[in-house]
């Protein structure tokens, strides 16, 4: 998928302001993604060479086509990325390649698999490893020191880790709404522990009168959406938890300004974009220490991380955020400190030096 994609996340802008960047320093980007209803099939996008074929799961049975005919001797290294399925590029393409993992699949498949064909997602996660066996001499880029060390574990040798980027002058950091705000923000899927949040809310708000919820971001399964509706009714939240469906980018830097806290309580994560942006704008990340969150939050110091699936613990921490204003201000200043580290020119210069270290 592409930036443009109905269902785009966090991988989608990480590999777009990755293009972008490596477009303004001169370099000949051309991305192929899947086409979605409304988007054209080629156009270009801030440098990059936009080339849609075939659908969400389609796509990876044409890429060979699409290869043969419109990239094969036209392009120097081909990026293989792989969130759910690799490309199995090694098979088809003779240019150099590269892997950018985001993340590795297996542990989240089975929350995005229908019940019926959940023992598929088992069998995935056993064999994941060895399908990604295929890129085991190749140059493979992971997201975080998380997703790389696990790369490392089942077998792959060439293994490199580039960060995700913010650009921090975008987010403001100093206005924070009037009444405690906690907010979730990411796409509204199981996975990410959306009900898991408002769980630790609900018993957050039992004892903080004030305070608010809200959820945004985007949601293409409406059943789950509809569960999040119903859990709000039965914990009489409905008042005190706003959902906010496809946000522009400018409404979401102002929810990241104005909230006291971000809670991502995700089982897992390549690394977390809206962790760097909540960093930007000031706000404390509270969610769990599992693979992906731990690398983007400073323990401490820019959030803090608690223990995987202990709603409990979860509450007490983001009250204790919530309530403890000199814990929150040192928090707020460090996040802020720590993001302007991080840059899409850094992102794309680090992408590069791999690419370039082994013409």
């Amino acid at each position: 998928m592409d930036i443009r994609h109905p269902a785009s996340g966090g991988a989608e802008v990480y590999v777009h302001q990755l293009a972008k960047a490596l477009a303004s320093m001169g370099d000949r980007v051309i991305l192929i993604s899947s086409w979605a209803q409304g988007l054209p099939n080629e156009e270009v996008i801030d440098g990059i060479h936009m080339i849609r074929e075939g659908g969400r799961y389609t796509l990876y049975m044409l890429l060979p086509k699409v290869y043969v005919t419109r990239l094969k001797g036209e392009v120097d290294v081909v990026v293989d990325e792989y969130t759910t399925a690799p490309f199995m590029t090694p098979l088809f393409v003779r240019e150099r390649k590269v892997l950018l993992v985001h993340l590795l699949a297996g542990e989240r498949i089975p929350y995005e698999t229908p019940a019926r064909l959940r023992f598929l997602s088992r069998v995935f996660q056993r064999i994941e490893g060895r399908i990604l066996s295929i890129y085991r001499d190749i140059d493979v880029i992971a997201v975080s020191k998380s997703t790389a060390r696990e790369l490392i574990s089942i077998g792959l040798k060439k293994v490199h880790v580039v960060e995700p980027g913010v650009e921090p002058t975008l987010y403001g950091w100093t206005h924070k709404h009037e009444m405690p705000l906690v907010l979730y923000f990411g796409r509204i899927v199981p996975y990410k522990g959306v009900v898991d949040a408002v769980l630790a809310f609900h018993k957050v708000s039992k004892e903080l009168d004030d305070a608010r919820m809200i959820i945004a971001g985007k949601c293409s399964d409406d059943s789950f959406l509809n569960r999040i509706k119903r859990l709000l009714g039965q914990l009489g939240l409905t008042e005190r938890v706003d959902i906010k469906l496809n946000v522009s980018e400018e409404e979401k830097r102002r929810l990241l300004e104005s909230a006291w806290l971000l809670v991502l309580p995700s089982i897992k994560e390549g690394f977390n974009l809206v962790c760097l942006e909540a960093a930007a704008s000031g706000t404390p990340v509270i969610g769990y220490n599992v693979p992906g969150i731990r690398d983007a939050v400073l323990d401490g110091e820019t959030g803090i991380l608690v223990p995987k699936k202990d709603v409990l613990e979860l509450a007490r921490t983001m009250k204790r955020i919530l309530v403890r204003d000199e814990e929150r201000e040192l928090m707020k200043r460090k996040s802020r400190e720590i993001a302007l580290k991080f840059t899409w020119q850094r992102t794309a210069e680090k992408f590069r030096s791999v690419i370039l270290a082994n013409e």
